[in-house]
């Protein structure tokens, strides 16, 4: 797929924006920017992807679908500062957008300021209805110390992925932030108990075994791991463990996910 980096002319690129402009419907044209953007993501070209986005909306400056999408590609690539710009750009084109005010959210969140981006993904989550935006909305509760609400959210958002290991994962770890040992282990444990569960659910469960001071029994856990990178992560854990401020340790351990849009479901 090196290819895709690599041969991927300008020409092409306009070919496409071109057709996009022509009379397909506006969710054809983001399903055709966004499919060929995630693929040159999923590769590390997100550069590549801002620049198509970028020409897509010099060519319909009037779009909000193409400026939403400029938007959230800013974001994969890791620029809160451009992306916020977008997004605020299609809010004066369509005010009340609930996707330019999640990613208004998820760029807040991304600059460090954690109340804004509770106050904004509260706002869009509802609206939205996918379980993406209520994990997230769920992350910055737990950001925010209101564990109740992080509860809710991440509630609503195993409703519509029943299966999702993240979104459990994120719960257990809002448990553990709130004092609530008993239900955090059960939680990760249920985890890590999955066929599906990789090796990062592990280390989050290590991380939960130390903040309930069962430190033996997370280095039981990581017996598989090098012992320099047992040393290292038990090490941060129990660093974490003594910030007294619960939202202060959820910041420390870092629990905001990688963007990624998702369809909006039914109601």
């Amino acid at each position: 797929m090196y290819l895709i980096r690599q041969c991927l002319p300008t020409a092409l690129a306009l070919s496409i924006l071109a057709g996009c402009a022509s009379n397909s419907t506006l969710s054809t044209q983001e399903t055709r920017l966004t499919s060929l953007t995630q693929e040159l993501s999923r590769h590390g070209d997100t550069a590549s992807a801002v620049t198509l986005y970028e020409r897509a909306a010099t060519s319909m400056p009037d779009n909000p679908d193409i400026v939403l999408a400029l938007g959230k590609a800013h974001l994969r690539n890791g620029n809160p500062r451009a992306a916020a710009e977008a997004f605020r750009q299609v809010y004066r084109m369509r005010s009340g957008d609930p996707d330019a005010v999640l990613g208004l959210g998820y760029a807040s969140l991304l600059e460090g300021d954690v109340e804004r981006a509770y106050a904004l993904v509260a706002d869009a989550a509802p609206k939205l209805n996918t379980y993406m935006a209520y994990n997230l909305l769920g992350i910055t509760a737990t950001l925010n110390g209101d564990f109740s609400g992080a509860h809710t959210a991440f509630g609503s958002a195993q409703t519509l992925a029943p299966d999702n290991l993240e979104i459990k994962s994120n719960q257990a770890l809002a448990y553990a932030l709130n004092n609530d040992m008993p239900d955090a282990i059960q939680q990760i444990t249920a985890v890590t108990a999955s066929p599906l569960a990789e090796s990062h659910h592990v280390r989050r469960q290590a991380l939960i075994l130390v903040l309930a001071s069962q430190d033996e029994q997370a280095q039981k856990l990581l017996r598989a791991m090098p012992k320099s990178e047992q040393a290292t992560l038990l090490g941060q854990a129990r660093r974490i463990r003594e910030i007294s401020d619960p939202a202060e340790r959820a910041a420390a351990i870092g629990i905001i996910p990688t963007f990624s849009p998702a369809k909006r479901n039914s109601t």
